[in-house]
């Protein structure tokens, strides 16, 4: 894909980091069946009702596999109800052919990322609105939408393989199950409202509106910091969230400041965390699913003032110079608090490694602190604007 790789990479040899992609043999471009169905209806008082109902059904929807990983055939022990995900062995053959530069491999190394089609994943959304235009010039809306969309791979990734690595599976990297899309709110509601005001004969006009937007859904997947699954792609595998601590094997690690933290001490830490956690309580004892967790619900309100000037020109035409001030967010410029965005802290909470030689199959895990999941977004997000516009309109 970029010029810089090829130039670089000139030959086949030893240790190469070459990929080679390809496609199934039948692979078809990206299909959906999508139905609409929507109805509106004049109630009395000069209101209209709105019912929308859109169906996204996946025909030929793609999804990566790498065809020079081996099948994994071993697993955790799932003790005491724990994991017993399928992992990759810690010796021996992980890859068909090619072992990897000085006997070690990463996925990139001789992987084989081939293009395959899937008719899982939909997507549908249902929508009610409300709207009314008074006689003054008065106008109001207002609308709420609920959806969901699934799919085997949202593709987060500008090519191939990273598109495979970014993917968050629980096991075997190249068997992804349906889960929520990357894209999509789940809750929105939006409500506009707004006056023009003509005066001095029609050749001076003021308009103020104001947008109000609110909503959920902005999702993300809680994933182990390492590689549990030992495919060599740290952050894609999907945790398990244990119930009691027999369920996570916690090992001693040292801070920053030289203190030793005890599995004890992590254990109290992390389970106060899972459960003030609104998905994670949920799930004790069982796997995260990708994009499983929902951000919270996040408000922000527009105003907007528009001034026109009606210009005659000679031939008689009415051309429009139109000035226009935006607030965007403009809750944040009345009060601090107001308009705030909350983000993610740490959706890598749980450190996974395997540092025991006598017991290669066992993995470690470590909690390093952390008390909420989540904090204020200190940017632009989080921030009121202002923005001026000037415009010419033409009759």
């Amino acid at each position: 894909m970029w010029l810089s790789n090829q130039a670089s990479n000139t030959q086949f040899g030893n240790g190469y980091t070459y990929q080679i992609n390809a496609t199934g043999r039948d692979f078809k471009f990206p299909q959906v069946w999508r139905s609409n169905l929507a109805v509106d209806h004049e109630l009395p008082g000069g209101l209209v009702a709105t019912l929308e109902a859109i169906y996204t059904k996946d025909i030929n929807a793609v999804v990566h596999r790498n065809y020079n990983f081996v099948t994994p055939t071993q697993a955790l022990s799932g003790a005491n109800g724990g994991d017993k995900r399928r992992i990759y062995p810690a010796a021996g053959p992980r890859l068909n052919s090619f072992t990897g530069p000085d006997g070690q491999f990463t996925f990139l190394d001789a992987g084989v990322i081939g293009l395959e089609n899937t008719s899982q994943g939909y997507q549908y959304s249902v929508t009610g609105q409300l709207r009314k235009e008074f006689a003054n010039g008065f106008y109001a809306t207002a609308a709420y939408t609920y959806a969901q969309a699934k799919d085997i791979t949202s593709n987060p990734g500008e090519i191939a393989g990273d598109a495979y690595q970014r993917l968050p599976v629980v096991g075997n990297t190249n068997q992804p199950a349906l889960a929520y899309s990357d894209f999509g709110l789940e809750h929105r509601v939006i409500a506009a409202a707004g006056r023009r005001f003509a005066y001095a004969h029609d050749h001076l006009a003021t308009t103020v509106g104001f947008f109000f937007e609110a909503g959920q859904g902005n999702r993300y997947s809680y994933t182990y910091a390492g590689n549990l699954n030992r495919d060599n792609i740290d952050g894609n595998d999907l945790i398990f969230v244990p119930a009691t601590q027999s369920q996570i094997n916690l090992v001693a690690y040292t801070n920053a400041a030289g203190q030793s933290v005890s599995a004890a001490q992590q254990w109290q830490q992390l389970d106060a965390y899972l459960n003030q956690d609104p998905y994670l309580s949920q799930h004790r004892g069982d796997y995260t699913v990708r994009n499983g967790a929902l951000s919270p619900w996040c408000n922000q309100l527009d105003a907007k003032l528009m001034q026109d000037f009606v210009v005659t020109t000679g031939g008689g035409k009415h051309n429009t110079l139109q000035l226009s001030f935006d607030i965007l967010n403009l809750g944040n410029l009345l009060n601090a608090n107001w308009g705030n965005r909350q983000r993610v802290g740490n959706n890598r909470l749980i450190e996974a490694s395997y540092p025991s030689a006598t017991s290669p199959d066992t993995p470690a895990f470590t909690f390093r602190g952390g008390s909420q999941t989540y904090f204020t977004d200190a940017s632009i997000a989080s921030r009121w604007r202002a923005q001026v516009g000037v415009r010419y309109i033409f009759d």
